[in-house]
């Protein structure tokens, strides 16, 4: 048995899911039962689609890399150091640590990564790009 996807998402694994076992690769999720407690649990605890046979791993990640990766849902935010998705309810990433940054009200426009900065940084949150001499202004 070897993992081959994993995400606090269950509609995630269960699409990947139905992927691998239309192909006739049978599979498993790991920590199934968890996933009520998805969103309490470290990585390590997420479901995790594995494929039962190793030797269909390499055929199972082809598959899986056919599918476009989806969108943040709304209500998740990006943490700025590790760039994982934290569900908008944390205050702080899951994996690192970070506390949220909220996108301010006011502010100037990183000519880099487009991503908008208080006025008070002289250089971006996301990338630490130095502020312009004349800065865009945030939108």
């Amino acid at each position: 048995m070897r993992e081959v996807f994993s995400s606090i998402n269950t509609s995630e694994v269960n699409l990947r899911r139905t992927l691998l076992e239309g192909a006739d690769i049978p599979t498993f999720v790991r920590n199934e039962d968890l996933s009520s407690l998805a969103s309490l649990l470290i990585g390590a605890f997420h479901p995790a689609l594995c494929v039962v046979n190793d030797e269909q791993y390499e055929k199972a990640m082809a598959l899986l890399r056919t599918i476009p990766p989806q969108p943040p849902a709304e209500e998740e935010w990006q943490c700025p150091a590790c760039k994982v998705w934290v569900s908008r309810e944390f205050t702080a990433c899951w994996n690192c640590e970070t506390s949220r940054v909220e996108p301010p009200s006011e502010g100037w426009q990183c000519q880099k990564c487009n991503e908008s900065v208080p006025n008070t940084f002289d250089v971006c949150w996301n990338c630490e790009t130095p502020r312009p001499e004349d800065p865009q202004p945030s939108l």
